[in-house]
């Protein structure tokens, strides 16, 4: 990782924060390599001053401050930006909407939140609820383990624009899911925004499901990750959700990355599984007042990677987000098109070492579960809903 740890041994004097002007620079070189940065370039320069705040704000905690400030970072920016980009506009360009609650699924130490945080209007926005089963449990007396995502950056004695809170949750389990809407989502003061980034195999039907059952949710971004696992097939069960459903055999795969290597079929047949999965989970959604949605093609992955796909659905359509993200669909059209020509011309398939997110290590919800977990025993292996 380059040049951060230089930047943090080093200590500046003068009007320049311990070397921000430096740092800033770096960061922002680093960030406009991305593929997003053609198309989400303000939002992401946004992001990088972002991480300056943070800077300053876990100033005097360098172990904190390494901990927040590693390669899945610049990453994460990159690959969020789209969410981010959707959803400040549309909290920016409506004023009326009051008293969101943000609820960040499978947030791991919760990047997208504390950019959010930052960026988010606060007059509009009441907190950031980070989900992920991996965080320690809230209970007095009780402390966190090494296998818990360390929470420290969130609370006391640190603060953000807006609280961000940790709720540990096993989203895989229709029980815990239940009591968490309603304990936490239906007492919130407003509607609910549902973000999901690298949501692995079924944890994606869980996302869509919470927008479609939801009474105060109003408006799903969704990056769906790797697929359902083969063993879904080879029980030859079926997906059901919504009022729709479809063969697991149409999109479960073993493929799967060991270090930077493909073990499993031929990627273009799991780019192909990839698609129908992201249509079969937009086939499910139940819109309700006029409600739209749209699939985005977006450009994140490249040299080979395919998982460039974005699900956007909203009840009660805001039409300056659906103006918004039109606007987007054009550019994005042709960042994909450039992006074709140079692969066809720079990288042959054989050789094609692609930078895969197929799994997120500190995030243990987005590891992909068994069907008997998320159901229980006594539900039928036929179906699975």
């Amino acid at each position: 990782f380059r040049g951060e740890s230089e930047f943090i041994r080093k200590r500046f004097g003068g009007d320049d924060f311990r070397g921000e002007s430096e740092f800033r620079a770096w960061l922002l070189e680093e960030v406009s390599e991305l593929p997003t940065f053609a198309v989400y370039n303000e939002v992401m320069i946004e992001a990088v001053d972002a991480v300056i705040r943070w800077r300053r704000r876990f100033d005097g905690n360098p172990g904190l401050w390494r901990r927040i400030m590693k390669p899945r970072l610049i990453k994460e920016i990159g690959e969020t930006a789209p969410i981010l980009d959707a959803t400040l506009c549309l909290l920016r360009g409506n004023q009326d909407l009051k008293d969101v609650t943000i609820v960040d699924l499978c947030s791991g130490k919760g990047y997208l939140s504390m950019l959010l945080s930052e960026l988010a209007p606060k007059g509009n926005v009441y907190r950031c609820l980070l989900v992920d089963k991996a965080w320690p449990r809230s209970v007095e007396g009780i402390e966190p383990q090494s296998h818990h995502i360390d929470w420290s950056h969130l609370y006391e004695p640190y603060s953000w624009p807006i609280p961000l809170i940790s709720s540990k949750q096993d989203i895989k389990s229709r029980s815990a899911l239940r009591s968490f809407r309603e304990k936490v989502l239906d007492n919130a003061p407003g509607p609910l925004l549902i973000l999901a980034v690298h949501l692995c195999g079924t944890l994606s039907l869980r996302a869509v499901e919470l927008f479609n059952e939801q009474p105060n949710a109003s408006f799903l971004a969704l990056k769906p990750c790797c697929l359902p696992p083969i063993i879904h097939a080879q029980r030859k069960e079926f997906f059901v959700i919504g009022q729709h459903e479809f063969l697991a055999k149409d999109v479960a795969s073993n493929g799967k990355f060991s270090g930077n290597k493909w073990i499993g079929p031929p990627r273009h047949q799991i780019k192909t599984k990839f698609d129908r999965w992201v249509k079969n989970l937009a086939s499910g959604l139940l819109l309700k007042d006029g409600g739209r949605y749209a699939t985005e093609q977006i450009s994140v992955q490249v040299q080979g990677g395919f998982q460039n796909s974005f699900l956007f659905a909203q009840h009660s359509p805001a039409p300056v987000l659906w103006d918004h993200l039109a606007y987007r669909r054009h550019e994005n059209l042709a960042s994909l098109s450039n992006t074709a020509d140079k692969q066809l011309t720079t990288f042959p398939e054989s050789d094609i070492d692609i930078d895969q997110n197929l799994d997120r290590k500190e995030d243990a919800t987005s590891e992909e579960c068994s069907l008997s977990a998320m159901l229980g025993p006594e539900t039928t292996k036929e179906k699975m809903k």
